[in-house]
């Protein structure tokens, strides 16, 4: 019998090219085994308009699902290749980036570098790559162009009475260059089985929310989502495909801001983008609306994301008290987009950890230390806090003796440094000494979005309710979700949101929750990280919470 180095079992894309770079390897043997065989040469091999031919034959496994109970007990076939390139070599050519909850998966089980946050960068180069293909005049920045054209035929459609949504098919001719036969394509993020949501992942039977015989949808092609790194009802319901369901019955599409590129991460801060929904940090949404930003406020949560006061073994720092006198980091005010945020968290967690001993911040020696993303190019401001935490690096060096740090990354962070937990927060029962940027933290809408389609808003706020229900019963998956999110460790993901951190992601416009975010936004004036004060009460939108809530009761 012949022995080999390695074997590789399965001749899909990722199978194949771990052959081949195995093989490489000077002296050594690979063997590849593939259940299926090299597609036959033939049109349905080359031609992708006729890859459907290949479905149910020896090339396709033929999978199908279980019966669906949201599509009445139906089954859905679920072809998959069984050849050389596996489902690539019968897919028709087409780009899908993959469910990002999958991703998020590998992470959750091999580290750091497989979540979809890492990949998208990847994602991106290569979808880009096909806009300079200098060779081919006719393909340069075809995309755009397809675009154009899908769009100018949609509005010459819809001049006709027709709707896109109907499926019509139709032929674009790009000149020069040969012709192309195209139709358009709804994308839509839908549950197919068990296995591409977390376990649990059935989504309660629901009413859907009214539309006007008139199209509400009109005019709101897309709604972006925007959040920071931590667990919320709202990034729940955009994983489990809740949101863009419910949205692509309407024919409105669903997207998050971190994926139109950095050009558009200042939304996260300045809220200029119609159509936006922010579950974000309290400091950017009370600052823009203060500066003027277009912003209602229509819901409040409040998340604990372990607030703490990190310190060096044997400092003696066990309690407030023992702060008095000691040096404190605080991130410097920098240029970089939302650098003001890591100054004001710092300063009103150490007052509150402060005050819990009847001491201000003048009882600390204030030391400013830089932020630490002036070495991280490219960080955005909604993207995971794969960096070091301010403040840290300075307190290993003994340049100062406390920081103030907060979620699952800065704890992986200061477990790597030898940091350790001087003061926690969190183990006091007045939630006053935590108010801070995400406690509690906003839920905004762009004011035209509310005003011009009050149903999206209730629809947005229905669905982030039923995700707080599924949640409250889905502990491990919403841990999960949120050490991807994050970009700290699944571990440090559960010593961040301890208890019944699941059952509380339920966002609501309370007045205790009002009055603690006005206690933010007063000591954000006084320091001077917004502009001026308003009237909190003129902000606040309830009636889009309070629609919500009915649609959920009424089942």
């Amino acid at each position: 019998m012949t022995a080999y180095d390695y074997v590789v079992v399965g001749g899909g894309v990722a199978g194949s090219l771990v052959a081949a770079r195995l093989s490489r390897r000077s002296g050594t043997t690979v063997l590849l085994l593939e259940a299926g065989t090299r597609l036959p040469e033939g049109p349905p091999a080359r031609d992708p308009a006729r890859a459907a031919e290949l479905y149910g034959t020896d090339a396709d496994w033929a999978d199908e699902t279980v019966p669906q109970p949201g599509l009445g007990g139906r089954t859905v076939r679920w072809p998959a290749g069984r050849a050389l390139g596996g489902s690539c070599a019968i897919d028709a050519s087409l780009w899908v980036r993959g469910n990002p909850a999958d991703y998020d998966g590998w992470a959750a089980y091999v580290g750091a570098g497989w979540d979809h946050r890492a990949v998208l960068a990847a994602f991106r180069r290569l979808e880009y790559a096909a806009r300079v293909v200098d060779s081919y005049p006719a393909f340069a920045d075809l995309p755009d162009r397809l675009g154009a054209k899908f769009r100018e035929v949609g509005e010459i459609a819809a001049g006709h009475g027709r709707s896109l949504r109907s499926g019509t098919r139709f032929q674009v001719i790009v000149r020069p260059g040969p012709r192309f036969r195209a139709a358009p394509v709804r994308r839509e993020h839908r549950r197919r089985t068990a296995r591409r949501l977390p376990r649990g992942g059935r989504r309660p039977a629901a009413r859907r929310a009214p539309v006007n015989a008139a199209d509400p949808a009109e005019g709101l092609g897309t709604v972006w989502l925007t959040r920071c790194p931590v667990p919320t009802a709202s990034g729940i319901a955009h994983r489990l495909g809740w949101l863009a369901e419910e949205f692509g019955q309407r024919g409105v599409g669903v997207a998050e801001l971190r994926d139109a590129g950095p050009q558009s991460a200042r939304h996260h801060l300045d809220h200029g983008l119609p159509g936006l929904f922010r579950e974000g940090g309290s400091v950017p949404a009370l600052a823009a609306r203060a500066a003027g930003a277009p912003t209602r406020l229509i819901g409040l949560t409040w998340i604990e994301e372990r607030q703490v006061v990190l310190v060096r073994p044997g400092s003696g720092i066990t309690t407030p008290a023992a702060l008095a006198g000691r040096r404190a980091a605080l991130p410097v005010h920098g240029p970089e987009p939302g650098a003001g945020v890591m100054r004001a968290m710092a300063l009103h967690g150490l007052r509150g950890a402060l005050g819990l001993a009847g001491l201000g911040l003048d009882a600390v020696d204030l030391v400013e230390v830089p932020d630490a993303r002036e070495n991280q190019p490219g960080w955005t401001v909604n993207g995971p806090l794969a960096r070091p935490w301010t403040g840290i690096d300075a307190l290993v060096r003994g340049e100062v003796d406390a920081v103030y740090a907060k979620g699952p990354a800065a704890l992986d962070h200061a477990a790597q440094a030898g940091a350790v937990i001087g003061i926690d927060l969190d183990d006091h029962p007045d939630p006053a000494c935590r108010v801070n940027n995400g406690t509690p933290r906003p839920i905004t809408v762009h004011e035209r979005t509310l005003a011009e389609h009050p149903w999206a808003v209730s629809l947005f706020l229905a669905q982030t309710l039923r995700a707080a229900d599924w949640a409250a019963q889905h502990r491990d998956d919403v841990l999960r979700m949120l050490a991807a999110d994050s970009g700290g460790s699944a571990e440090a993901a559960a010593r961040t949101h301890r208890g019944d951190f699941h059952r509380r992601l339920a966002p609501d416009l309370s007045e205790n929750r009002l009055h603690l975010l006005d206690r933010q936004k007063e000591f954000l004036v006084s320091h001077g990280f917004v502009p001026h004060d308003f009237p909190l009460a003129d902000w606040v939108a309830p009636q889009p919470l309070r629609a919500a809530q009915e649609l959920v009761a009424a089942g």
